[in-house]
């Protein structure tokens, strides 16, 4: 209903690509560094390897042994990824 109802104005200000109130610097489509991408997914698995292990310190009496079990499955698995992680110098 708004694409028939409002005016169409196409100005060059409306057309720019909006980039902080700035003109565009470079090309979007250009080559980003992997290092970028790199930082982004170790800091996504960070979060996830705090909130998980959260409800086994809570609830620690509460748990069944297979609960417990997988917790400590995880937190070794943690261990291993953060090794190969300081091996391959992801962290630096």
């Amino acid at each position: 209903m708004t694409r028939l109802i409002a005016s169409k104005r196409d100005t060059k200000q409306k057309l720019s690509p909006y980039e902080c109130g700035f003109e565009p610097s470079s090309d979007a489509r250009g080559k980003q560094d992997i290092l970028f991408y790199v930082v982004a997914i170790l800091s996504i698995l960070s979060d996830v390897e705090l909130v998980f292990p959260l409800p086994r310190s809570v609830a620690s009496g509460q748990l069944s042994a297979a609960a417990s079990a997988s917790v400590f499955f995880f937190i070794i698995l943690l261990v291993l990824g953060l090794s190969y992680e300081v091996k391959h110098d992801a962290l630096n």
